[in-house]
């Protein structure tokens, strides 16, 4: 998050470059980058309403523009609404096939939208473009452990881990991996180095909770499943989704 006083000028400096895109507009109101470039300023200020429309504008005039598609994805994502997202970020790469940003950002709206399967397929794209994507690696670990191909997934994470080691959030897929086989002492370990570099994690304090109940230590498990829904009330709801529970 950025400090106050950052947000605050950046906020204002928004405002200024709102002001005149407005004043473009007035001048040329069928110029269809003067309608993009206000929705971008719109939507960094926070008015995600007039963001949309300004891109539905663009759009408009432009139909062939990929990222005011992309931008209005961002916009709608959002706003958490996740189908309206796919459907910008399908047209963007409808345009631009190889738009690594439509891409990843389709990836996440699949993932938040539960359509895991879809975001692993956005993420095998991805890494085919970009083989030295850690993140990519690592988000389709995840989607193949949700979806149950375990296996698979623990392949991408180890290849994520091996472009980034010890990145946090890849540490906790692998956590979330080997819990999901039952493998609860490397879960652990995977999760108590995750919590190392991310301590308030509930997601990480959570599974390694579920995995320390699997190895019959239900002092400590119960500790760690405490402090993950202290931190997060939704916690077990989410892991009971993904078929794991208390």
């Amino acid at each position: 998050m950025w400090p106050a006083a950052i947000s605050t000028r950046f906020r204002a400096m928004s405002i200024v470059a709102i002001e005149d895109f407005d004043r473009a507009i007035m001048l040329d109101p069928n110029r269809a980058v003067a309608f993009f470039n206000r929705a971008g300023a719109l939507a960094a200020s926070g008015e995600l309403d007039r963001a949309i429309a300004d891109y539905d504008r663009a759009i408009e005039l432009d139909p062939t523009d990929a990222d005011a598609h992309v931008g209005r994805g961002r916009a709608h994502y959002q706003k958490k609404d996740y189908a309206a997202a796919i459907a910008d970020y399908d047209a963007a790469l409808r345009l631009a096939p190889g738009d690594v940003e439509a891409l990843a950002e389709r990836g996440d709206a699949h993932e938040r939208a539960g359509l895991y399967d879809r975001a692993a397929e956005d993420y095998s794209r991805l890494i085919v473009i970009e083989p030295s994507n850690a993140k990519a690696w690592n988000n389709r670990c995840w989607d193949r452990a949700v979806l149950g191909r375990l296996e698979e997934a623990l392949a991408d994470c180890n290849e994520a881990l091996r472009l980034a080691p010890d990145d946090p959030g890849t540490l906790d897929s692998r956590g979330f991996t080997y819990l999901k086989l039952g493998r609860f002492e490397q879960a652990v370990v995977d999760y108590d180095a995750a919590l190392v570099r991310n301590p308030r994690e509930p997601g990480s304090l959570y599974g390694r909770g579920l995995a320390r109940l699997g190895q019959n230590d239900p002092e400590g498990g119960r500790a760690d499943l405490a402090a993950a829904k202290a931190l997060d009330a939704g916690v077990a709801e989410e892991f009971r989704r993904y078929g794991l529970g208390e």
